[in-house]
């Protein structure tokens, strides 16, 4: 994560080569990789100009990239052939929640299930912008 967040120095951009890696890839996880791209790339110039190290910079960068990476994640399912399938959100069913009162844990949703990160998830209208 650490050597990828070095990257996020530079402009955002899609590059021919990337565009054609990309073709392949749902729409939905195609918006999520690209609100990261220009998220992590603005942080990093931001937390750069305020003087902090850029040893410091770049692992609060990578420390994020870990959010966008899980939002990607929890999109993609894998079959038991090795092939991969989107989990579109409107044909999922509301999962029960659980409260777990032993721990204090849950807060309504089932352990496991909580999404510390949810504005990194794309919103239903927010597509004006991609």
């Amino acid at each position: 994560m650490i050597e990828a967040a070095w990257s996020y120095r530079f402009p955002a951009r899609l590059s021919r080569q990337l565009l054609l890696r990309q073709e392949r890839q749902p729409r939905l996880i195609r918006d999520i990789a690209w609100k990261g791209q220009l998220r992590l790339c603005a942080r990093y110039r931001k937390l750069a100009r305020t003087g902090k190290p850029a040893n410091i910079v770049t692992t609060a960068i990578a420390r994020e990239l870990s959010g966008f990476v899980w939002a990607i994640a929890r999109q993609v399912a894998v079959t038991t052939d090795g092939s991969h399938k989107t989990n579109d959100p409107s044909q999922r069913r509301r999962q029960r929640t659980t409260q777990h009162r032993t721990s204090g844990q849950g807060r309504g949703r089932g352990r496991g299930q909580e999404n510390p990160r949810e504005h990194y998830l794309p919103n239903d209208h927010s597509d004006a912008g991609f």
